[in-house]
């Protein structure tokens, strides 16, 4: 590999802590560095242990791992909804909630005597 590999990043398509999330993989064997200019991120990068990397081996590494965490951020942002809802009926059943507590209201049944959870008091707790 080159001494430094230059890698530009588009900043319309991928969000600067993604590309902080790659740098930090990337962190415990390279030595990386980013800067921020109007459209784009540079990330430049150098080898800690002088591997044997292509600068476009490790290129597509980087975007590799930097659209693995766009996928990450999408299926979190995707199932966020539905994973506080089990852990809000999970907390419910085992009786985290009592009548005397101030997360609990008598007067969130629905028409169906299904109690509506209110995920920011639960958040709370």
């Amino acid at each position: 590999m080159d001494d430094l590999v230059e890698i530009k990043i588009n900043s319309e398509i991928y969000k600067e802590a993604l590309v902080f999330k790659t740098i930090e993989i990337f962190s415990n064997k390279f030595y990386c560095t980013l800067d921020k200019n109007e459209g784009y991120f540079t990330v430049k990068i150098r080898d800690k242990f002088k591997s044997n990397l292509s600068a476009e081996e490790l290129t597509d590494q980087f975007f590799d791992h930097l659209n693995n965490q766009v996928i990450r951020e999408r299926i979190f942002n995707e199932t966020k909804d539905i994973k506080n809802m089990i852990i809000g009926k999970a907390l419910f059943e085992t009786e985290a909630f009592d009548e005397q507590s101030d997360y609990f209201d008598l007067s969130k049944y629905d028409d169906k005597d299904n109690y509506v959870l209110d995920l920011d008091n639960i958040a709370k707790i």
